[in-house]
């Protein structure tokens, strides 16, 4: 079975943990996990992940103009990104029908079952 690709783009090494550890458990992904934002271009050129899962607030840059970025590249444009961010609550991502700007949300701290449930409808 070929495994379904996941570039994680977090800074926090808890947060990274925990993402990795429950996608990795489905079976179902094979996951790059990224500290610093600025290599996510580069990144996702190289690993042509099916989904990024990004989180907003990082270190030198941002998720939000990170995606910017994505959407300009034609041979990036088309991967699906979902922000993780603790900008926002459960609450306030769901108020949004789960969009924040533009793109899928999952608000911090992420269990388990909305992170599978998140990817399994955003992966490509």
């Amino acid at each position: 079975m070929n495994k379904k690709k996941i570039l994680v783009v977090e800074d926090e090494l808890t947060s990274q943990k925990l993402l990795q550890f429950h996608l990795n458990n489905t079976g179902e992904y094979e996951v790059k996990i990224l500290a610093d934002g600025r290599q996510t271009l580069a990144a996702a050129n190289e690993y042509l992940p099916d989904l990024i899962l990004l989180d907003i607030v990082i270190p030198e840059t941002s998720g939000i103009e990170i995606s910017r970025e994505l959407a300009s590249k034609a041979n990036l444009k088309d991967i699906p990104v979902v922000f993780i961010t603790s900008l926002v609550t459960e609450d306030e991502v769901a108020s949004q029908d789960g969009i924040f700007y533009n793109r899928p949300c999952l608000a911090k701290p992420i269990t388990k079952e909305k992170l599978l449930d998140c990817v399994r409808k955003n992966i490509r």
